[in-house]
């Protein structure tokens, strides 16, 4: 049998900042791309070639907005962040699904990401800060790393996305 892997991306990145206003920061960076296997004939669900890699998304973004004001003599600063990636399949050969070892097929897994991290904070005359951040805001939720279940054939494991998180930072400069 010839197990013949090759693959190809072609694609396009772009960053950007813009200092819309003297207190308005907004940036944004994406890459979208289109990896395909060119040859993948020893795949487990068979030959894949032609098609689109797995794990990989078509659409890859993240944007911020960063607002600076001067608060009774505070720096204080409010800054959002918007991740994204288009859906994408966990598995090769979609519609084939993963094959577990008792043969049964498990269809459709793909997982999609949609994050909000947001902060605010200020710093004093005498450069102490504090910052308040929130992380996953929203309780987006999906399954970052699937993988084969050990005791039962044929079930899927996985790593689920982090919960939405909350803390404060408190630095002091000398």
């Amino acid at each position: 049998m010839n197990d013949e892997k090759s693959l190809s991306s072609q694609g396009l990145e772009v960053d950007a900042t813009w200092n819309a206003t003297e207190t308005l920061v907004l940036t944004s960076a994406g890459t979208f791309w289109d990896p395909v296997y060119d040859s993948f004939t020893g795949s487990s669900t068979g030959d894949i070639s032609a098609t689109a890699s797995s794990g990989i998304p078509e659409t890859a973004t993240s944007t911020s907005a960063t607002h600076i004001l001067d608060v009774k003599n505070l720096a204080a600063s409010l800054r959002a962040d918007w991740q994204y990636e288009s859906p994408v399949d966990y598995f090769d050969a979609v519609g084939t699904g993963f094959t577990g070892t008792d043969n049964n097929t498990l269809l459709g897994y793909e997982k999609e990401i949609s994050t909000i991290k947001a902060s605010a904070g200020f710093t004093t005359e005498n450069r102490l800060g504090v910052t308040f951040r929130g992380r996953n805001i929203f309780d987006d939720q999906y399954i970052t790393t699937p993988f084969p279940g050990a005791a039962q054939a044929g079930t899927l494991s996985g790593y689920p996305s982090a919960p939405p998180t909350y803390g404060v930072t408190i630095r002091k400069s000398f």
